[in-house]
């Protein structure tokens, strides 16, 4: 690609920085985090390290890369917020990477930093996703410098493939591809160079070993199924368009790309890897994001040529394509700009999850040094805010407080278990918009805290809890209605 094309102004890439530094800290600062942000920090800080690594994370399906980050903050009784402060950290890293490095035109790179995943998604919500994207970054800024670093390289696989087992697969595609390639090329590579490679895979061979054996399911595993078939599928075309049809153009483009770079294997092997996880074993759409960043890192890769020889004359329809190619990245840009700017404003004046405020109530009442049972995994989302557990009906009010994914678990029973044992309050985790509270006998609702779960232009999941309480302890004035606790200034779901 020309350099004319891909020269960026310095002054309007520096605002763009500055922008998406505030935007990305103001709205993580409203954001409340959800049951899988509350999940990795309390295994991170009630885990020992040894437990985690050969127990814990079995029952996760994930490996232990962002729990050990977030290790040291959680172990040192740092506030919960600090997840946030690590996510958009990472994030903000991502995007300094992405602007300073990449190949793309000055419109590409004003228009990437506020793509849903970039700005929200896999930022604002502070899960391992925000590792994976700084690691395909960092890996697509030196891909083709990678025989002239390779400790470099394989230490940047070593993380991709420890974040989760996405990037695991990921990481073993490029490892081989590369390999591959040093193999046929290896006459024209000095010895030392070859002895670095090797050592540098047999390291991420080892790593891979280990990871499989840490990730071992237990017997006992009562983890909830996602949908896995086919139709997973269409999530290779979602992360670019609202509509599969539409994005078809985007594929196809790509692969042409791809296939004139001599990359199509390069972006087709991983992708179907990801691809097999979403169709055989499991799915969400949390999962557009690992499509949409190899998607970039490949596009980088392929206009971020080696250098032309000297003595070679440019090629006329090279730079076309690259051309075309950056207008492809515009148009999906301009979608995923949409999407992040609708999630940011919501996340700002709603509730994204109830379990702040509802954190807040329990605290200021006083209401943790009384018997409280819990129904539903996302309960767990109050318990980072304390430094112990507060439920009755897990682990005796004692930590660990992680949800455990086994059997058996104390929260998964449903309400009248709980009711029965007549215990003062009753927490109940709500996922469904809308649900009407529980009519029972014994008990009324004390308070509702609303959430919901912002996904693109739309919501996936509401993330309620309904707190009821013993009617014989309510008092004659207390009224048997709903009532409503707001998260601060955001207003209800409603």
């Amino acid at each position: 690609m020309c350099e004319e094309a891909t020269r960026s102004p310095r002054g309007l890439l520096g605002a763009v920085f500055v922008l998406y530094v505030a935007a990305v800290s103001f709205t993580a600062w409203h954001h409340e985090p959800w049951f899988d942000e509350a999940q990795a920090w309390l295994i991170a800080r009630d885990s020992g390290l040894i437990e985690l690594l050969t127990d814990r994370l079995r029952y996760e399906g994930s490996p232990g890369l962002w729990h050990l980050l977030l290790a040291v903050p959680a172990k040192l009784g740092l506030p919960y917020r600090t997840i946030s402060l690590i996510s958009v950290t990472l994030a903000i890293a991502t995007v300094f990477l992405f602007l300073r490095y990449s190949p793309f035109t000055w419109h590409v790179k004003a228009l990437f930093p506020f793509g849903f995943f970039t700005i929200y998604q896999y930022a604002v919500v502070a899960r391992s996703y925000v590792l994976m994207a700084l690691v395909l970054v960092a890996l697509a800024a030196v891909y083709h410098r990678r025989n002239e670093r390779p400790v470099l390289w394989f230490f940047l696989l070593g993380l991709l493939a420890n974040v989760n087992v996405h990037g695991f697969f990921i990481a073993g595609f490029l490892a081989a591809y590369h390999l591959v390639q040093l193999a046929i090329h290896r006459r024209q590579l000095p010895a030392r160079t070859l002895r670095a490679h090797g050592v540098g895979a047999v390291v991420l061979g080892s790593i891979a070993v280990l990871e499989i054996l840490q990730l071992l399911p237990p017997d006992d595993l009562s983890f909830p199924a996602d949908s896995t078939n086919f139709r997973c599928m269409i999530l290779l075309a979602l992360p670019f368009t609202p509509w599969v049809a539409s994005s078809i153009p985007v594929l196809a483009f790509s692969a042409f790309l791809f296939w004139r770079r001599r990359l199509l294997l390069v972006w087709l092997g991983p992708t179907a890897a990801v691809l097999w996880i979403f169709v055989f074993k499991t799915a969400s759409c949390w999962h557009e994001g690992i499509i949409y960043y190899y998607w970039v890192f490949c596009l980088w890769i392929a206009l971020d040529a080696p250098p032309r020889a000297a003595d070679r004359p440019p090629d006329a329809a090279a730079g076309q394509l690259a051309m075309a190619a950056n207008v492809m990245m515009i148009l999906v840009l301009a979608v995923q700009v949409y999407w992040g700017m609708i999630c940011a404003a919501r996340d700002v004046l709603y509730a994204y999850s109830g379990s702040q405020a509802a954190s807040r109530y329990l605290a200021e009442h006083r209401l943790t040094d009384r018997e409280i049972y819990a129904c539903g995994y996302s309960t767990v989302s109050l318990l980072p805010y304390f430094p112990e557990n507060i439920f009755d009906n897990y682990h005796g009010k004692r930590n660990p407080s992680y949800y455990l994914w086994a059997e058996g678990n104390a929260l998964a029973r449903p309400f009248d278990h709980a009711r029965r044992q007549r215990p003062e309050f009753i927490l109940v985790g709500v996922k469904t918009p809308r649900t009407k509270p529980q009519r029972t006998t014994g008990y009324t609702l004390r308070r509702r805290f609303l959430g919901a779960l912002y996904w693109k232009d739309g919501f996936l999941e509401a993330d309620s809890f309904y707190l009821y309480q013993r009617i014989d302890l309510a008092g004659p004035n207390h009224p048997e209605r709903d009532q409503t606790a707001l998260a601060g200034p955001h207003k209800p779901l409603e």
